[in-house]
């Protein structure tokens, strides 16, 4: 039981006075942040409970690389849409994410900030139908690759994700049809439905030891697809599960 705010300090004393084994209280946010990071685990049931003011589905967006927070704050940007010569950002209070592709290029990089903000999110359907894009890449800030958004971007042969990277959502890189290798740095945790399905190219994924979810339909489709992992991973176990090739490697 972690308890947040001033308020909440009678409830962590009653809890304590019922015997409960582990309680927590604080008011810092930072020290809430830690908290999480220290006591919760893979496979843990997480129930957060508090008002729309305490902004608590911004703690579990900087924890687990969710963006929850966005959708909350729709109306408080701090400065709305964001363009440069290559990409359509939306600057909210405390991170950027991109939105979009302006220019036909094919080699994209998308910077650390903008507007003195942290770039965290590729946004749905981003780069989706791409039919320039070659290559992206990615900041050292990204944390949440969202649905669909390099779907059907043709042209992209090769993805390497940063290690601050958590979630690659669902159908990110679906139907991406010169796909062939995939570095996933460690540091993700989840890989979501169809994540990579129907890559008729893709030969190689390399997954870390800190992927603790993976879809089971997240590489349909993708029939020459082999995992490269390391012995008695989340990954590894999930390939043979599923029937999917694997190539050891260090992760």
């Amino acid at each position: 039981l972690i308890c947040y705010g001033s308020a909440s300090r009678h409830i962590a004393d009653a809890a304590r006075l019922g015997n409960a084994t582990c309680v927590a209280h604080t008011e810092c946010f930072d020290e809430l942040i830690s908290l999480m990071e220290k006591h919760v685990s893979v496979n843990d049931v997480l129930m957060v409970k508090g008002s729309h003011g305490m902004k608590l589905e911004l703690a579990v967006d900087r924890v687990f690389g969710t963006a929850f927070h966005e959708e909350f704050e729709r109306y408080e940007f701090r400065s709305g849409e964001f363009r440069d010569d290559v990409l359509r950002y939306f600057v909210y209070t405390d991170h950027a994410t991109v939105r979009g592709k302006l220019a036909s290029c094919c080699d994209v990089a998308i910077p650390e900030t903008i507007e003195g903000r942290a770039v965290t999110n590729i946004a749905r359907a981003a780069f989706e139908g791409s039919a320039y894009t070659k290559s992206v890449q990615f900041p050292s800030t990204l944390r949440n690759i969202g649905y669909a958004a390099f779907y059907q971007a043709n042209q992209i042969e090769r993805i390497e994700t940063p290690p601050s990277l958590r979630i690659i959502e669902r159908s990110a890189f679906n139907s991406c049809a010169k796909l062939e290798t995939v570095f996933v740095a460690d540091g993700c945790v989840h890989i979501g439905q169809r994540a990579f399905a129907y890559c008729h190219n893709l030969t190689a994924v390399r997954l870390p030891d800190s992927i603790a979810q993976i879809e089971d339909d997240a590489f349909v489709g993708s029939e020459k697809v082999v995992l490269v992992c390391s012995d008695g991973s989340y990954a590894d176990r999930f390939a043979k599960r599923m029937g999917l090739k694997v190539s050891r490697g260090r992760s």
